[in-house]
């Protein structure tokens, strides 16, 4: 199949899938956004399991409908009738509607299951119909386990090695460099956005997000993580797999009372505490997470110890102030 296939699309699908497009950094050599290319890896991976879904459905209205029509034809084609309108309504609802056109020019990797489909499932249904309910299906997922549909090859990668207790190498998208690491889990962040895979990398906690990996290999070696580093994992899988921690140290911020209003409302690497003593706030984390939160509240929030990580905000908000001060454009 050469021809392209026009989709229908209500907003809110097309805008989640492009979206999601430029989130998993699909890009041309132009640096624009490969529509295409994700559309048809969407296809792919998804496939398997949207239908199998479809299928176990299928089979439960058919089952029912048996009960009371003994004819079996009678039964097949009033079960994909009630499919068809359950996926209608399923996927759209009175707000929306399919008003936005995208074009999905098949390739070689999805030409395979895309002719399938043309032959085998179109019953009642358009090719262009079952791609709609097939996108509308997906974006109603969170986006990270939109993320692991996506990069589902490496996502299988990487779990099969946790559950052998190997060591995976990979490289990644923005540097060949060559990482050998010693996996411990795959974590989504707290606000479900996107996975990072958590392991010990040069001897140290680490973590990379699933869709700059690439490359990913099996090692025979088994895992070499000592329960200390597993505890620190541990803490990064809990509180925010996306910044490494280093060492067990409790961290002390004082926030004022606009300060206490900032925390309730931002949501994006606000860290737990464990525990609040009047106006300040004790964590249990990793640093990073700390400094990358809390930067942004200004004098609302002042760390207190570690010394370190005083010195660090306070050396971040002197420049700012210099550049600020500066005359220059």
């Amino acid at each position: 199949m050469e021809e392209k296939i026009k989709i229908y699309l209500s907003e809110d699908v097309y805008g989640i899938l492009m979206k999601d497009a430029e989130f998993f950094e699909f890009y041309k050599k132009d640096r624009t956004v490969n529509r295409n290319d994700f559309l048809n890896t969407l296809i792919v991976n998804y496939f398997d399991s949207y239908s199998s879904a479809d299928n176990r459905l299928y089979e439960d209205i058919s089952r029912t409908l048996s009960r009371e029509v003994p004819d079996e034809g009678i039964t097949s084609r009033l079960s994909h009738e009630i499919l068809n309108l359950l996926s209608k309504y399923r996927f759209s609802n009175e707000n929306t509607y399919d008003n936005i056109t995208v074009s999905l020019k098949p390739t070689r990797k999805s030409a395979g299951i895309i002719d399938f489909i043309q032959n085998n499932l179109l019953t009642d249904i358009s090719l262009s119909g079952y791609f709609r309910n097939l996108f509308a299906s997906y974006c109603q997922l969170p986006q990270d386990r939109r993320e692991q549909i996506i990069f589902w090859e490496k996502f299988e990668v990487i779990s099969r090695a946790l559950e052998e207790n190997r060591k995976v190498y990979f490289t990644t998208v923005r540097s060949q460099e060559k990482h050998i690491v010693s996996p411990y889990a795959i974590a989504r962040s707290q606000e479900e956005l996107f996975n990072y895979l958590i392991c010990l990398y040069n001897g140290a906690p680490f973590s990379f997000r699933l869709t700059r990996i690439q490359n990913v290999h099996i090692l025979k070696e088994n895992c070499e993580i000592t329960d200390e580093q597993k505890q620190l994992m541990e803490k990064m899988r809990i509180f925010a797999p996306q910044f490494a921690f280093y060492k067990q140290e409790e961290i002390c911020v004082r926030l004022t009372a606009k300060g206490v209003g900032l925390y309730n409302r931002i949501y994006s690497y606000r860290p737990k505490p464990t525990k609040i003593v009047k106006d300040l706030y004790y964590f249990d984390c990793s640093a990073a997470q700390v400094y990358h939160y809390f930067l942004r509240f200004g004098r609302q929030a002042r760390v207190i110890y570690p010394e370190s990580l005083r010195i660090q905000m306070m050396r971040d908000y002197e420049n700012a102030a210099r550049e600020y001060g500066s005359r220059q454009l």
